[in-house]
């Protein structure tokens, strides 16, 4: 009778997939939103966890090399850059952020728009096609929520949603905005707000599947913003 060697199958442990962190990852790779669909990267699209606790998992856009089904290769993380303006409407991008109770942790956010010219309107309409292709790659036929992602506007036009989660007992003075030169600039009210000038939105893309409730959402998570 044979005697089994150290490689065969049925002697592996499956062990869970390792964690993705945007603040331990090397490298992180960063992408213009509109134009991530037409480049090699989208063959490479995968989904990491970066949460596993409770009913809820999340996962956030990240890309890996082939691989037999047996390897687990580690996963680095996409961040996402668009340009274009804070919209006036329903912007909560302030030190005092969305209203919360002071137990749970901070939030913040605002909708994107697209700039008043020609480039940008052509950038912009490359982003649907973008988000759907990767929300299809992770969806796999079930029905994702992306009311928190996209909306359009009074004007028509398409709003992208950035949102920004501080840790319990965090202040909104940690949210990471900065002006033209990388200097930390939090506006404390909505009057410091940068409406109307040119900013880099940075951010991940982040699914979150409610296992009791059976639903799956998308939002980006702002890693950044600066002022272009």
């Amino acid at each position: 009778m044979s005697r089994a060697g150290p490689y065969t199958p049925w002697l592996f442990t499956t062990m869970p997939e390792p964690l993705v962190s945007l603040t331990q990852s090397k490298p992180i790779i960063i992408c213009p939103l509109e134009t991530f669909k037409s480049i090699y990267l989208f063959r490479n699209l995968r989904f990491g966890p970066i949460d596993r606790d409770g009913s809820e998992k999340r996962h956030i856009c990240c890309v890996c090399e082939d691989s037999p089904p047996a390897l687990i290769r580690p996963k680095t993380p996409i961040l996402f850059d668009v340009l274009g303006q804070i919209a006036v409407e329903d912007c909560f991008l302030t030190a005092r952020g969305c209203p919360r109770p002071a137990n749970e942790e901070p939030v913040a956010s605002c909708w994107l728009q697209q700039r008043p010219n020609i480039v940008s309107d052509l950038k912009w309409r490359g982003i649907i096609p973008v988000i759907e292709a990767i929300v299809e790659e992770y969806a796999v036929g079930s029905e994702v929520d992306t009311s928190r992602l996209l909306t359009v506007g009074p004007d028509g036009k398409l709003r992208l949603q950035v949102i920004w989660h501080g840790e319990v007992g965090e202040f909104g003075l940690q949210l990471p905005i900065f002006d033209e030169l990388g200097t930390e600039q939090v506006p404390e009210s909505i009057s410091q707000v940068p409406f109307g000038v040119p900013v880099h939105a940075v951010f991940s893309i982040e699914f979150v599947h409610d296992r009791r409730a059976g639903t799956r959402t998308v939002f980006a998570s702002l890693f950044a913003m600066l002022k272009a």
